[in-house]
């Protein structure tokens, strides 16, 4: 268990803002991010080798946060 604590900093991506979202305005930006981050989740199969499953993602930008739920609803 500690040791996965001391390894938790490799849970964050940073997404770097391209020169193409500097002239969008913060809804447009959070979007993008937020296609980067679904981006993230299908190339890894929606699992993190250490961790397992990904939740969710906590897109931050501004001072905004936004939460993208990964769980299926079996509605």
């Amino acid at each position: 268990m500690h040791a996965l604590m001391f390894l938790s900093h490799l849970r964050v991506l940073k997404f770097p803002i391209s020169n193409d979202m500097l002239y969008l305005d913060k809804t447009q930006i959070m979007q993008k991010l937020k296609e980067l981050a679904i981006k993230h989740y299908e190339n890894s199969q929606g699992k993190l080798k250490l961790w397992g499953d990904i939740l969710q993602y906590d897109i931050i930008y501004d001072d905004e946060l936004l939460v993208l739920s990964m769980q299926k609803n079996d509605e």
